[in-house]
């Protein structure tokens, strides 16, 4: 058999050095990862999107719940008294879009203290006492 030359093992020497260096150095370097979430920005999406099917607000058809068919009625029964809702903070804000003329346009629901400054905005729609279905913009605060 031929006999390795000793130009080629210390080539063979060199990359196994550099392979064990390399090796020690991604061992020992440790990489971190920062995911930073606005708790209380979830929060408020978590509340808009239970109140979009909320029984307490929406239109009730065959004793279901219509997601995103606010009742007019119902918004005016929880402006004075939004016990139903059962969350323990926040401020909902419904507002009607081209509203003219209709006497109430807008509706303010307040649920708790909501002093994070965070906002999610829901488009859904409002079932009037007169028939008529209105696009609105539903604003929950933190």
């Amino acid at each position: 058999m031929e006999e390795l030359s000793e130009d080629f093992l210390k080539l063979l020497q060199m990359a196994l050095l550099v392979v064990g260096v390399l090796s020690i150095f991604f061992i020992f370097i440790s990489y971190n990862f920062t995911v930073s979430s606005n708790d209380a920005q979830r929060e408020a999406y978590i509340l808009g999107d239970a109140l979009l099917s909320d029984q307490c607000l929406t239109y009730i058809s065959n004793n279901e719940p219509v997601k995103a068919l606010f009742s007019e009625n119902k918004l005016n029964a929880l402006e004075t008294d939004s016990t139903c809702i059962k969350y323990p903070n926040g401020k909902v804000n419904i507002l009607i879009m081209n509203c003219d003329g209709y006497p109430k346009c807008e509706w303010n629901i307040e649920i708790g203290p909501h002093d994070k400054n965070e906002q999610a905005i829901y488009y859904a729609s409002v079932l009037l006492n007169s028939g008529d279905a209105r696009l609105a913009r539903m604003t929950v605060f933190m």
